[in-house]
């Protein structure tokens, strides 16, 4: 078998980004011109990307780059029969405008105020747009059920939203929960939620069907699932005749979590690694979330209760440092990723843990422009984020409505079921089997929140104090300016005062701290005296914003050189979010870092303590700091093969490699790459058996990171003609 060709190492916590940043960036997508439907213009033969249009019965396309700020046109691609479009709107219709006026803002939002309005019993419920057809402009009327408006403390206290969840909980009822799966188990908690005597058979059913059932294969999915139904049918009803079953499942679910205390698609193996390629964090916050809801329900047994102690650790490590993410990543610096830190919320709030609560619920309220950048599906999204959101009170969970009613009306179908919704061309979502799922049940669960009915919509009051004006202002105000060519947000950061940019580097979000340094940096402002004086504060916050500007602004040598003392100071700090951060900093600060060499060779001496850094997360930062390739942006400060000889002690590099290869992380052992292409054969001698283990080990997480070592590693041995080499190449195939 021939050895496969050498790749450049990918930043390992930045996959799924680095793959939406490929796709915004390519000519065809982010760059191409809003096709005019009207004159000759045809929708892009690659995007496939078709919105439900509201409760119409008609879908269509239209023009997105990440959003649909641009749109101006809605071309009609699907009519429903029956529905409000049948006969009034025809396939390959565009609908340019509402009434006699064209769209002059986000055709898609413009649309869906429309139908609110239509539905508040604006002109007797009709929906009168102006659409293009056969080279003609024309008025059609649609007749839409009048539902009444939005109440000013929607969802709470809301006929509407009421009316809306009871359309929806008969449309359920009228398909039946046929099959045990994921939009079916939704589905069942929606009407759990209503407590409707009418529906009690079918739950009961269902409840005894998924009690008995068992899962072949992606077991962490399909049992996730289960037990957050199981459980709340039992919380809900009282009957604890399937708790034998949620029994058994939990115990699976227990048995079958990683070392380190995540899931896989499935379970993990013989070796504690979470099958597949490692953490699939979707599946496992929500399986994490089943567990806690087991407990809350009467299971009761050393093993669950293990791994909810192992779960708490290892979904923590998200706490105060960023999004929860992919799978066996650090952290990723959005505010939200589809409903992962959306679901952490819920599950850090099941838990009793307030600080970890609000942190994750502020980050998915701050996260409302980011709700279609996904990699995959965007089923989980509209599940998670409002029940999240809900834990910051009341008076949060309104002001997020706000900002996104538009879109659940965009996506309620003129039946009362939901339908499927992508992400904006762009975002790196593709196609999965969730485009043909029923997602009424993932939409209803956030009409079902007044009625506090679920321990998953409020029904214990929230472990954290309702969130004030001023707080959820800034909340909201934390989200303003990702899209940069959003009309509203369009040079929000650049628009900001420099006084305002310094005064954000101690706000609670990352990415509002990230993006106003990132402001400072373009702007060469003269702000390093500030900076140096936050590293000095006693606020958290302070010293991880001060720490990264330091690095990444604009400051004399001399000044550096400060920063970089006062970082190595901090390298003590008993924070590991502000320890990790200033890791990362002395990387970004370049050749004044070299300075804190030592230091950070004396980290990766230290044990690690794997109850408060389950995935190892400090000796993995170091690595990278470290040993980061010349071709990441920026290198580590032990990238070149000059450095590795000069900057370094000869034992030093090699206790250095020998230990970091043997970190159970994989990601950690992959940064040790850089020795491989820099040193020679004879250089290497020293460390031969460290590299022969650190490829071979199996890794508790972060198998990917091990497969790029194991290759690059088998080429070192082969091109050397090392006899190891051709039993690593066996092994390989």
């Amino acid at each position: 078998m021939p050895l496969p060709q050498l790749t450049a190492s990918t930043p390992t916590r930045l996959i799924p980004l680095r793959i939406t940043i490929s796709l915004l960036l390519s000519p065809t997508i982010a760059f191409s011109q809003v096709p005019d439907l009207t004159r000759g213009g045809e929708i892009p033969s690659d995007d496939r990307t078709r919105w439900n249009l509201g409760p119409t019965g008609a879908k269509g396309w239209i023009y997105s780059n990440k959003h649909t700020n641009n749109a101006r046109q809605i071309a009609v691609t699907e009519i429903a029969s029956n529905s409000p479009a049948t006969g009034n709107l025809q396939v390959g219709d565009v609908i340019i405008g509402i009434g006699n006026s064209r769209f002059t803002s986000d055709a898609r939002i413009a649309y869906s105020e429309a139908i609110a309005n239509a539905e508040a019993g604006a002109n007797n419920g009709q929906l009168n747009l102006l659409v293009w057809r056969a080279n003609s402009t024309i008025g059609v009327s649609l007749n839409l059920r009048t539902m009444g408006q939005y109440s000013s403390t929607s969802p709470y206290d809301c006929p509407k939203t009421a009316a809306i969840f009871q359309l929806g909980c008969e449309r359920i009822a009228s398909r039946g929960l046929r099959s045990i799966d994921i939009p079916t188990s939704f589905n069942a908690l929606a009407l759990l939620a209503s407590g409707k005597p009418q529906y009690r058979s079918a739950l009961e059913d269902y409840a005894r069907r998924v009690s008995n059932f068992s899962s072949g294969s992606r077991q962490t999915w399909n049992y996730g699932h289960a037990m957050i139904f199981l459980s709340e049918y039992i919380l809900a009803t009282g009957d604890t005749s399937v708790r034998p079953g949620l029994n058994r499942i939990a115990t699976e679910v227990a048995n079958g979590q990683g070392t380190m205390g995540s899931w896989g698609h499935g379970f993990a193996n013989h070796f504690g690694m979470p099958s597949g390629y490692g953490a699939l964090n979707m599946a496992g916050v929500q399986a994490a979330i089943g567990l806690v809801l087991s407990h809350e329900a009467g299971v009761n047994n050393p093993t669950v209760n293990q791994a909810i102690t192992k779960l708490e650790r290892f979904f923590g490590i998200y706490f105060e440092r960023g999004s929860v993410t992919y799978g066996d990543h650090g952290y990723w610096t959005d505010h939200t990723t589809n409903g992962k830190t959306a679901a952490a919320a819920v599950l850090f709030d099941l838990l009793r843990k307030p600080a970890q609560t609000e942190f994750f619920s502020r980050m998915t309220a701050a996260g409302y422009q980011e709700r279609e950048i996904t990699y995959s599906s965007l089923y989980f999204r509209p599940i998670w984020n409002m029940l999240a959101q809900s834990r910051c009170g009341e008076g949060m969970t309104t002001a997020c409505w706000k900002e996104q009613s538009w879109y659940y009306d965009f996506a309620r179908k003129w039946d009362g079921s939901f339908d499927y919704q992508p992400g904006a061309k762009g975002t790196s979502e593709y196609f999965t089997p969730t485009t043909r799922w029923d997602h009424t049940g993932a939409y209803l669960l956030t009409y079902a929140l007044p009625l506090r009915s679920l321990y998953i919509t409020g029904k214990q009051p929230s472990s954290m104090p309702p969130l004030n004006s001023s707080e959820i202002s800034e909340t909201i105000s934390a989200g303003r300016g990702y899209f940069q060519d959003i009309s509203e947000d369009q040079g929000y950061f650049p628009s900001q005062s420099t006084q305002t940019l310094v005064n954000n580097l101690s706000s609670w979000s990352p990415p509002l701290r990230l993006r106003s340094i990132n402001e400072l940096a373009r702007r060469q402002a003269n702000v390093y005296p500030q900076i140096l004086s936050l590293l000095n504060s006693s606020n958290r916050y302070s010293i991880m914003g001060a720490s990264l500007a330091a690095a990444k602004t604009n400051g004399s040598p001399s000044q550096k050189q400060q920063a970089v003392q006062k970082l190595r100071n901090l390298l003590s700090h008993q924070n590991l979010s502000v320890r990790l951060m200033v890791i990362e900093s002395l990387r970004e600060i370049g050749s004044y870092g070299k300075a804190a060499i030592p230091d950070l060779i004396s980290i990766i001496r230290t044990p690690t303590d794997l109850t408060q850094d389950p995935m190892s997360l400090e000796k993995r930062t170091v690595s990278e700091t470290l040993f980061a390739r010349p071709h990441r942006k920026p290198q580590g400060l032990l990238a070149n093969r000059n450095a590795l000889l000069n900057d370094i002690s000869r034992s030093d590099l090699w206790e250095t490699i020998t230990l970091g290869l043997d970190d159970p992380h994989g990601f950690t052992r992959a940064h040790y790459r850089v020795v491989l292409s820099q040193l020679s054969l004879q250089e290497l001698g020293p460390v031969h058996a460290a590299l022969k283990e650190g490829i071979t080990q199996t890794a508790l997480t972060g198998v990917k990171g091990v497969s790029d070592l194991k290759i690059e590693g088998i080429g070192v041995f082969v091109d050397n003609l090392i006899e190891d080499g051709i039993d690593l190449i066996v092994d390989y195939a």
